[in-house]
């Protein structure tokens, strides 16, 4: 009986352990080349970077744009190593759902909404491998990209600042603080229902709002959508690490063993700019103590010497007698 009890068990958490890591990210998580003046980006740009974004709440574009002829533009030349990546044309507008689903040109980019629709997550497809958003190193992604998710924006100023745009809920400055505000938080700002509550006693600046540019904006006078404009704005710098300050380290261990430990934390793009608990240990020697060692090592002789001289004293007090 327990050996049927044991085996329904492993069969359940097998069944569970699978399920559970596959709803870890829900993103739906694409790249899309653009450039400003392309008639055909003109079409398809607000489509890609604000209808669908504010259609489908789990989808995330990565987004880089450039003005047309600039080939310096660090966008234009990460789309040239992208496309030699990818073995395909460097021609926009440029759609990136996967390795093996690119979508290029005025018609067959938009057609890439019913395979996003279908999808209950996807990997960002970057050149070297492609990762889950949640997974994501934004300091680290190539070029200057804009990120568009939820209606919201992120735009990437250079030298590990961002610029967040949303419209609705206003913050005011008496919830700033000292506080990094790391990777993962500055992700989830795309997708909180409260703005506010992950930024109160963070550090971060006031800044004017950017239009967000089309393609569109190249060819006045035609039915285009030029821009897209936000409400709020704010500018966040996270150093080279967007670490929060973590807690210090707690009190050694008694030496057990020739060995002490302690609890301490550490923060990198590896635990996603998040401080981690973990276990250090260190070799020590048997003349190491703790505080407490010392007291036991100290009273306690002293508690006998007390008491046998005590003995001593009624011993000879009762012989006087």
């Amino acid at each position: 009986m327990k050996s049927v009890i044991f085996i329904s068990t492993l069969l359940i958490v097998g069944m569970v352990i699978p399920a559970v890591s596959a709803q870890v990210d829900k993103t739906v998580c694409v790249i899309y080349f653009t450039y400003i003046g392309c008639p055909n980006c003109a079409f398809t740009d607000p489509v890609v970077l604000t209808e669908w974004t504010e259609k489908y709440d789990n989808l995330v574009v990565i987004e880089y744009m450039w003005s047309g002829g600039d080939y310096r533009d660090p966008n234009s030349q990460f789309f040239g190593k992208y496309a030699m990546e990818y073995k395909t044309q460097a021609a926009v507008p440029y759609l990136s759902i996967d390795k093996d689903n690119i979508r290029m040109g005025r018609l067959d980019v938009p057609a890439g909404e019913a395979d996003i629709e279908a999808k209950k997550s996807n990997l960002c497809p970057l050149p070297e491998k492609s990762v889950s958003f949640e997974g994501l190193d934004l300091n680290k992604l190539q070029g200057k990209p804009k990120i568009w998710a939820n209606g919201r924006i992120l735009i990437s100023l250079g030298e590990n600042t961002w610029l967040f745009q949303w419209n609705g809920e206003k913050i005011g400055e008496e919830i700033m603080g000292n506080e990094n505000i790391n990777n993962k938080l500055l992700k989830d700002l795309l997708f909180t229902d409260g703005i506010s509550q992950i930024l109160n006693g963070k550090k971060f600046e006031s800044a004017e709002s950017q239009k967000a540019e089309f393609s569109g904006i190249a060819f006045p006078g035609y039915d285009f959508v030029p821009y897209k404009d936000f409400e709020n704005a704010i500018k966040i710098e996270m150093g080279t690490s967007g670490c929060p300050t973590c807690p210090g380290p707690s009190e050694w261990s008694a030496c057990i063993g020739g060995e002490k430990t302690r609890t301490n934390h550490r923060c990198s793009a590896e635990t996603n700019y998040e401080c981690e608990p973990y276990e250090e240990t260190e070799q020590c020697s048997l003349q190491e103590h703790s505080d407490l060692n010392w007291i036991i090592i100290l009273v306690i002789p002293i508690i006998i010497i007390i008491g046998v001289g005590a003995l001593i004293y009624k011993k000879v007090k009762f012989k006087g007698r």
